[in-house]
């Protein structure tokens, strides 16, 4: 009695079912014409859109809140003399290193060590956020008690930030 042969499970594929060569010619061609018809632009994904989305988002409250410039940096960060996601100038972060992070899952140790790395002899800062939450941000504790300072003032008194009412005495006005 004959052996059968086992008929090929998907075109272009050989009887053990990897494909052949024909076969992965012809998902390169069709890759390279999904490219083309994109005009040769590299395909944004969601979390990318997500992640510039953020960046932007930052961009605004600074300016709005510290006045001055805020953007983001060029190239994603991959010029090597400005690392980092955003940019400063003309306020109290000029000169900062900034990471943004839209992710769902934390990797705050991995952010720090990047941003500490990048950032170089300058103060860092990551802000991040995850849906559904408020941003928030990571810094050295020592950046952050040198700007407590600043914001305590020279007197020694506390000063309340724009939107915060002061402490309810129980008098009524």
């Amino acid at each position: 009695m004959p052996e059968r042969v086992k008929p090929p499970t998907r075109l272009g594929s050989n009887v053990c079912g990897r494909s052949t060569e024909l076969e992965k010619r012809r998902k390169r061609e069709a890759g390279a014409r999904r490219k083309a018809a994109r005009g040769g632009r590299k395909l944004v994904t969601r979390p990318q859109k997500k992640g510039k989305a953020f960046e932007l988002e930052v961009c605004k409250d600074v300016t709005a809140k510290l006045g001055g410039l805020a953007d983001r940096v060029p190239c994603s960060g991959g010029l090597e003399w400005m690392k980092g996601d955003i940019f400063c100038r003309g306020n109290a972060l000029a000169g900062w290193h900034i990471e943004a992070k839209r992710c769902e899952s934390l990797s705050v140790p991995a952010w720090t060590r990047k941003a500490r790395e990048q950032a170089g002899s300058h103060r860092w800062l990551v802000v991040y956020r995850r849906s559904g939450e408020t941003a928030k941000v990571v810094l050295e504790l020592d950046d952050l008690l040198n700007l407590l300072a600043i914001v305590q003032g020279d007197e020694g008194e506390t000063i309340q930030p724009q939107d915060a009412e002061g402490p309810d005495t129980g008098e009524d006005a």
